[in-house]
């Protein structure tokens, strides 16, 4: 994933015949967009592009978007990806065991005060 357009211009598939471009632009770079030389659009369309990626990819192992959604289904039920159940019915059992720590929520103002 590059913000090129052509493979010919993206140095990261200099030498590899084979490679895929897959082309995520910003229409303006995050500085001019927000003030802060940090990725936050790129980032976000990297991760539209990629879950693009991966579902398309799916539906070709799957052979069909129907059996796509049997097979997400089956490994995340109702959203519960990667879950452990059994450390989640430990730690209901230990409930009084649990310290709940709140973290303060992060200033993105820039300054010291806020």
């Amino acid at each position: 994933m590059t913000s090129h357009l052509e493979p010919g211009d993206c140095p990261l598939l200099a030498g590899f015949a084979d490679g895929i471009l897959l082309p995520t632009p910003i229409p303006e770079k995050e500085e001019e967009a927000f003030g802060v030389a940090a990725p936050t659009i790129s980032t976000t369309v990297a991760l539209a592009v990629a879950d693009m990626l991966a579902l398309s990819v799916a539906d070709q192992m799957h052979r069909t978007r129907a059996r796509t959604k049997e097979v997400f289904k089956r490994n995340h039920p109702g959203g519960a990806i990667g879950i452990d159940h059994r450390a989640v019915e430990e730690l209901k059992q230990n409930a009084n065991d649990l310290v709940i720590v709140e973290l303060p929520s992060p200033s993105i103002s820039g300054s010291d005060t806020g």
